[in-house]
């Protein structure tokens, strides 16, 4: 029988929390010490057809008071702690000097509140109902670059097949059952700046995971996936320059892998703060945290595919490639001598067969396999391998899912720049 200590504390009731809204169907939740007040609500995958429950948040509940998250967020920090009324201002400013700081810090702390919004709600709650959006143009090439169209009229507008197996029905990472992705650009001076986030999820399941990189690539939870190779939250992506407030900004509840890639000219107080742009499809090019980048002398992005291996398997990957290099002619093994070499490119794997971590770390390896058929010469290579079957281990099939793997990387890295 556990002792009186370690039981857990009892949650207030509805009526005894102020302002708590008069629905009964709210409850009270308790997650990491904190208290919430939401809905309980049960959703049928699409896919496997079995019902799962999910918490959605209104509000949360601070001293006894209910606070909608507007609320929360104009009245406290993440934390819970009050927020200062207006910023500390130097002495000595004119009336005009100090509305202009004041202004300033208005509009700083409201696009801080919006991002920390859109991290707390990966869980599917925002935007649901939002139709697909064309990708986001690509910005314009500094004078002297290559057009990849100009480059390769005859090519298809989106390269697939490379190698001997079969694309999935989507060519992306939602090929794997349970695996959802979500894009948040953010554009500023027309789209000649801006930066974004790209957030892969597991519907709350966790998956077992592995990894290899070499060089320099700024990341946050890897060392965790040392000892337990498991993620229970969500892989999250983005801007060197934005990494360390999307670290500070990541809920609490998760226990997430976030990776930065390097974009130049990104300015995170340039960012507008429209957030309505949800993505609930997987598409490619400059949007997301691929918005910025460069790859191979054109103007690059965010670039996925997948392959079916033995068995109806499935192994997809997602590739944000800023490197440099000259792309190989793959289909007919002719090979260029590099142009240059830098750079850095994040690679995320992720398959539905049940792989031991041992198998999952060469299958991080076959994706760098792929990316190097391309021509690439980065200096630095992070390469995550994740599965969504985390039950009994087989690798029998682990040899065909890595060359799928290769094949399915290869495509992802030009799709990155070609879509």
């Amino acid at each position: 029988m556990p002792s009186a200590s370690s039981r857990k504390p009892r949650l207030p009731q509805p009526s005894e929390i102020k302002n708590f809204p008069d629905d009964p169907a709210m409850k009270v939740f308790e997650s990491n010490g904190t208290l919430y007040g939401g809905y309980r609500i049960r959703k049928r995958d699409p896919i496997t057809h079995k019902q799962h429950e999910q918490k959605v948040y209104s509000g949360r509940i601070v001293d006894g008071v209910y606070y909608t998250m507007d609320e929360f967020k104009e009245r406290f920090t993440r934390t819970g702690e009050p927020r200062q009324s207006g910023a500390v201002l130097p002495q000595g400013l004119t009336p005009a000097a100090e509305e202009a700081v004041r202004k300033k810090a208005d509009q700083n702390q409201k696009l801080l509140a919006d991002i920390a919004g859109i991290l707390e709600d990966f869980d599917g709650t925002l935007g649901d109902g939002v139709a697909d959006e064309e990708p986001k143009k690509a910005p314009a090439l500094k004078k002297g670059r290559k057009s990849a169209a100009a480059a390769s009229d005859a090519a298809q507008a989106r390269p697939r097949a490379f190698g001997r197996f079969t694309p999935g029905e989507k060519n992306d990472l939602t090929d794997v059952s349970g695996v959802t992705v979500k894009h948040y650009t953010f554009e500023a001076d027309k789209g000649k700046t801006g930066c974004g986030l790209t957030m892969v999820g597991f519907e709350g399941r966790e998956v077992k995971a592995a990894f290899v990189r070499f060089g320099e690539v700024r990341a946050w939870g890897l060392e965790a996936l040392v000892e337990s190779h498991r993620i229970k939250g969500s892989v999250v992506m983005t801007s060197q320059t934005a990494f360390q407030k999307v670290l500070a900004l990541l809920p609490d509840t998760e226990k997430d892998v976030l990776l930065a890639q390097p974009v130049e000219g990104v300015n995170l107080e340039m960012l507008p703060a429209d957030l309505s742009g949800a993505r609930f499809t997987v598409k490619d090019g400059a949007l997301g945290a691929g918005f910025g980048l460069e790859a191979f002398g054109f103007a690059g992005g965010v670039g996925s595919s997948s392959r079916t291996a033995v068995r109806g398997y499935k192994v997809a990957v997602m590739a944000l490639a800023a490197c440099e290099g000259m792309l190989q002619a793959v289909e007919t093994g002719k090979t260029e001598a590099p142009q240059g070499a830098g750079g850095s490119v994040l690679l995320l794997t992720v398959t539905d067969a049940p792989l031991s971590v041992t198998a999952l770390t060469r299958l991080a390896r076959a994706s760098v396999a792929g990316l190097f058929r391309t021509g690439a010469m980065p200096f630095a290579v992070t390469s995550l391998a994740l599965t969504t079957d985390t039950g009994e281990v087989n690798d029998t099939a682990a040899g065909t899912v890595m060359l799928a793997a290769a094949d399915a990387a290869l495509e992802a890295v030009v799709r990155s720049f070609r879509s």
